[in-house]
């Protein structure tokens, strides 16, 4: 399974510029904690490319993922928080395996196979550090939601990534937004996310993994998965399918 990570959500300047962007152009913190720390991160990228560079001297294998609020400007003076889920795969074949991890994912959220469509990558202003030949586009039901990326050989050097790396980003609110009416709506599509990257495959039921996190926590977790509490994680969509039936 993947690992979740937590990085800040205020990012250095010289990390912007890594990307491609001018940070001038993103969210100055007006009392920053630190001096590296003094803007509201656009893009979570750079931030699990951190990761991936403070720990690949330490293993060959690494899936990682966050599900976070990267700020853009908005029609005010505030900017607007959209939620992503990122993640990204070092391996040999780190390309391969993020796509999977993707289609496997959506799968599980009661997506099927037809519905997921990857075609040739469309080339916009978020990723100018993507590697366009060896990219790809992600729609859901005609939508646009995400993307499979590998970075260009300059991103890799800026970052100091000395491994194959890929990145997937998936635009978690215009896919929760394609779900609403199924089972796994709302609170659960997020509770599913963490949960289904963590444990799929290894036989695990939703009852198990309730009892991290403070009390209110739990609290929360187990009142949003009381319906599938006793079913193994890759029983869910089969789940969802029967009560969409029933309805």
């Amino acid at each position: 399974g993947f690992t979740e990570t937590m990085s800040y959500s205020f990012v250095s300047g010289q990390s912007i510029k890594k990307l491609g962007f001018d940070p001038e152009k993103s969210f100055r913190v007006a009392n920053p904690l630190a001096d590296d720390r003094v803007y509201l991160r656009p893009f979570s990228s750079g931030s699990l490319f951190e990761i991936v560079a403070m720990n690949q001297s330490e293993r060959d294998l690494m899936h990682i993922f966050e599900l976070t609020r990267v700020f853009r400007p908005g029609r005010s003076v505030l900017p607007d928080e959209l939620l992503r889920l990122v993640g990204v795969v070092m391996s040999s074949e780190p390309f391969r395996e993020a796509k999977g991890a993707v289609e496997f994912l959506l799968m599980h959220m009661g997506i099927s196979h037809k519905e997921i469509v990857f075609s040739p990558y469309e080339k916009n202003d978020d990723t100018p550090w993507a590697n366009i030949g060896k990219s790809i586009t992600l729609r859901v039901r005609g939508a646009l939601v995400g993307s499979v990326v590998t970075p260009t050989e300059k991103a890799l050097r800026d970052f100091d990534i000395k491994k194959p790396i890929a990145l997937f980003r998936v635009r978690f609110q215009e896919l929760q937004q394609l779900l609403v009416g199924n089972l796994i709506a709302d609170e659960m599509v997020r509770f599913h996310f963490l949960v289904v990257f963590q444990y799929i495959g290894t036989g695990i039921r939703f009852k198990d993994v309730l009892v991290t996190g403070n009390e209110e926590a739990r609290c929360t977790t187990r009142r949003i998965a009381e319906p599938v509490a006793d079913l193994r994680i890759d029983q869910l969509h089969h789940h969802a399918d029967n009560v969409a039936g029933r309805a």
